[in-house]
């Protein structure tokens, strides 16, 4: 469908919900005359805000009484202002000698939804070489690409696109590439550049490549296609200024878009960690052996659980990782242990195996101990285990230690150590991992952006209720990481360990007051500026989502040294989005915040109140 583009009246209309739309009133002049029925209209409120209705019905007034009097009723009675203020303003549009000769025409109007089921999709060159080459390790492309199968998108390549394969010099790239094009179906261009197509792109460069990106665009313009999918970062600009950012992406912010559109299809459960009942696991997996072999009563106590539950985690199908947790009140028995605990409400650390430790599986264990440890409002955590028997009950000593468990005693029964972590109070001359999850008293609060690439790689757990979930299906050390590494290249303020930290994530598109939300919070560990590369590496191995090689880059700029050490500490139930920090009076009104963005304690409590959490621990 042909589209034509039009602004939207006036300060009157235009806070109008764009979708809820359904008439456009225009003087008439010569140039609107040649829209039809069945016409697109691009209709553009402020900045970046726009929405395409379909023209179903046209008709002509002679004059701003006749045309606002016939739908004064349906279309201007929210505005709680006369019908003759409203035909103040809208003749103050157009001279009278205007409106005398053209009249007013008036557009029956609805809302176009881009459909995704049983789309044309056309793919830019770039992501047909992405899907096709041999050296294709892109997950995000192959999930996208099952999604298109699963809606029944028919998957477009453009001739120029076949053009550009066949020219390629590396003939181990280019034939393979050749070989697969036929599961496509092929677009031969029909051009038709109107003249707000060639006003908005005479900007850009003409060049080859660029009169390229121009046609492709152009069978979208042209409704000829319904998506285009480019990795090309100036056919995303040029799609902005043509209003078609609503049909063309990326690949990632395209699955983004889908899965954000069909959630129910999803899986929404975070990690590979999941709570099932006990008699939902198999006892024989090799995995519980080294348990059975150290308690007797093993599989007799697991018998009696069946009703309870355990987190597991499972790895190749296998099992891989166990967790079971209990809560004791202050009135349970400790006879046996040496020294005895006194009466606390209490939780026990009953069962914790965890084998995958190149994923720091078991940190991701101790981030579900403390979530429930503050849930239950426990004073006390507390774990038995058979020091010496096996090494990896020496790593896991370590790794107790690090986050505040201490050596209490033993089990006079059968000689297990016993550790404990006390909950109550804050240590001063601790550190924040060893005192976590109890927040000291009297922190600052700053606010952390991090790019929508990485917020949610990085921080899994606080990711976008609509958000993609197509990160997670892999076991990555820094998902599981309780301790997080943010690289920075900015001053740090006058943070210091303990602070809080609000996690922002920045938004994919516009308008990014609504897109751009806070999602989380952190505390800091510590900041660290290592002396040299090794030093750098050895601090953010398996805690950062970048390689090595993008750490050397970094590391080479001088730019991005520093090493913000933070621990993952809860997701806010609402996200809250920036328009709510400029009503806070967090941030300057159409500015964002900058790295390490201090508020104040009762801005904080806002921000929590309004994320759903309960500031007071804070």
């Amino acid at each position: 469908m042909k589209k034509h583009h039009m602004k939207i009246l006036d300060k009157y209309i235009e806070p109008i919900k764009l979708r809820k739309k359904r008439r456009e009133y225009r003087l008439n002049d010569n140039r609107r005359k040649s829209v039809k029925v069945g016409d697109v209209l691009v209709l553009v409120g402020s900045k970046n805000t726009y929405i395409e209705v379909s023209v179903t019905n046209i008709q002509i007034f002679n004059d701003w009484e006749q045309a606002l009097k016939h739908y004064w009723t349906e279309d201007f009675a929210y505005l709680k202002i006369s019908f003759d203020k409203v035909l103040e303003e809208c003749k103050s549009y157009y001279e009278n000698i205007d409106v005398s000769k053209f009249g007013i025409i008036v557009f029956d109007i609805v809302p176009i939804n881009h459909e995704l089921k049983n789309a044309r999709v056309l793919l830019d060159t770039n992501v047909i070489i992405e899907r096709e080459s041999y050296l294709n390790t892109n997950y995000e492309l192959s999930k996208l690409f099952k999604w298109f199968d699963k809606l029944h998108m028919t998957k477009f390549i453009h001739e120029e696109s076949i053009n550009e394969v066949s020219r390629y010099q590396d003939e181990k790239v280019k034939k393979p590439i050749l070989s697969k094009l036929d599961i496509y179906e092929k677009l031969m261009s029909k051009d038709n550049y109107d003249d707000f197509f060639n006003f908005k792109l005479k900007k850009y460069d003409s060049n080859v490549n660029s009169l390229v990106d121009n046609r492709l665009l152009n069978q979208l313009y042209t409704g000829r296609v319904d998506f285009l999918v480019t990795q090309d970062k100036l056919i995303l600009r040029k799609a902005d200024d043509l209003y078609l950012q609503n049909q063309v992406f990326s690949i990632n912010d395209f699955l983004e878009h889908i899965e954000t559109s069909y959630p129910k299809l999803v899986d929404y459960e975070v990690l590979s960690i999941r709570k099932v009942k006990f008699d939902s696991i198999d006892l024989n997996d090799p995995f519980f052996d080294t348990l059975k072999e150290d308690y007797a009563g093993f599989t007799q106590w697991f018998n009696n659980k069946t009703n309870e539950e355990a987190y597991v985690f499972t790895a190749k199908e296998r099992m891989a990782g166990f967790l079971y947790l209990k809560i004791e009140e202050c009135d349970s028995s400790y006879s046996k242990f040496d020294p005895p605990f006194e009466p606390k409400k209490r939780l026990k650390i009953g069962t914790y195996k965890a084998d995958y430790r190149g994923i720091r599986l078991g940190e991701r264990y101790l981030k579900i101990i403390f979530d429930n440890a503050v849930k239950l409002k426990v004073e006390e955590i507390y774990v038995t285990m058979f020091e010496n028997k096996r090494k990896e009950i020496t790593y896991l000593i370590k790794l107790l230690e690090r986050w505040g468990f201490e050596k209490h005693g033993y089990n006079k029964s059968n000689g297990e150590l016993i550790m404990v972590k006390k909950l109550m109070s804050y240590n001063e001359n601790k550190t924040p991992y060893y005192n976590y999850p109890v927040i000291k008293k009297n922190p600052r609060y700053f606010i952390l952006p991090i790019y929508p690439e990485y917020h949610s790689d990085l921080f899994p757990d606080f990711k976008l209720s609509k958000e993609s979930m197509h990160l997670y299906n892999e076991n990555k050390a820094h998902h599981y990481a309780l301790e997080k590494n943010y690289i920075s290249g900015a001053a740090h303020a006058k943070a210091e360990p303990g602070d809080i930290f609000l996690i922002y994530r920045q938004g994919r598109r516009h308008p990014k007051k609504y897109s751009s939300v806070i999602s989380g919070i952190a505390v800091l560990g510590e900041v660290k500026e290592p002396k040299n590369f090794q030093e750098y590496i050895n601090l953010c191995s398996n805690k950062t989502i970048f390689s090595v090689d993008k750490l050397k880059n970094f590391y080479d700029s001088k730019n991005w040294k520093k090493v913000i050490k933070l621990i993952n500490d809860v997701s806010f139930e609402n996200k809250v989005i920036l328009d709510n920090l400029y009503k806070f009076g967090v941030v300057e009104s159409g500015k964002g915040p900058r790295p390490f963005h201090e508020i104040t304690r009762e801005q904080f409590i806002k921000i929590a109140e309004k994320g759903g959490i309960e500031w007071e621990r804070y």
